[in-house]
């Protein structure tokens, strides 16, 4: 819900189609005070629109959201060659079984299940910050 992420800022998209884990996701990620733009939308095809203008570094995204799912965002977006560099992290509340009973994602998107696991969240962002400070800051 802010600027597109530019420079040292990690880009960061929520797919989330809760009102209340939206609320949830910003105020806690926000809360631990990373140098990142945090952008929220409420189904997989605003979540696309927001990836064709500009991709975030990281994009988490929930299984089952009404009209384009994350299981459908994740497909489209795994076709996009220019994607990947894109991190896909899901957080659902649907098991690993009946995930491959959908037709299972790609083995490079990382699975968590819910409630919102926030301290693996908390160390994953934490790395990705890292990296992009690192790639931004030269020799």
């Amino acid at each position: 819900m802010q600027n597109q992420p530019c420079g040292d800022l990690l880009g960061l998209l929520i797919a989330e189609d809760n009102r209340d884990l939206q609320r949830l996701y910003l105020k806690t990620i926000s809360g631990w005070g990373m140098p990142m733009v945090i952008q929220v939308v409420g189904s997989g095809f605003d979540g696309l629109i927001k990836i064709g203008v500009h991709a975030p570094d990281v994009l988490i995204v929930d299984l089952l959201m009404p009209g384009i799912d994350g299981f459908e965002m994740i497909k489209r977006l795994h076709n996009n060659p220019d994607l990947n560099d894109m991190d896909i992290i899901v957080v659902t509340g649907i098991g690993s079984d009946e995930i491959a009973e959908r037709g299972a994602l790609p083995a490079a998107v990382t699975v968590y299940q819910k409630p919102i696991p926030f301290a693996e969240l908390r160390g994953y962002l934490q790395a990705r910050v890292a990296q992009r400070l690192l790639a931004t800051s030269g020799p």
